[in-house]
């Protein structure tokens, strides 16, 4: 999955820049089923804003909860947690720093 990710890393250390994003190729491994809701398979084109990676255990099953904008999920049953983020590509500036509810 590719996202834009902001780059919260200098806000985090008190470090004030401009505001940036970069493209950020998230993998995810030891994947066993995929559920969605509220996301149509026939809008193969519309972007969904990432807001969360969650996990629990349910039934004995391993869950990681991708939550999106708009009240959008995608539930993946996993054997073990793996998932890589790579930042691909230069980060360009942006206005304004992300605030959502989640």
């Amino acid at each position: 999955m590719m996202v834009n990710r902001f780059m919260w890393e200098d806000i985090e250390l008190g470090i004030f820049r401009e505001n940036k994003r970069i493209r950020c190729a998230v993998k995810f491994e030891n994947v066993l089923e995929v559920k969605s809701r509220n996301i149509s398979q026939k809008k193969k084109d519309k972007i969904l804003e990432l807001l969360s990676i969650d996990s629990e255990v349910k039934n004995n099953k391993k869950e990681l909860l991708i939550t999106f904008a708009g009240n959008n999920e995608i539930i993946l049953i996993v054997e073990e947690i793996n998932i890589l983020l790579d930042d691909v590509g230069l980060p360009w500036k942006v206005k304004h720093v992300p605030k959502h509810k989640i």
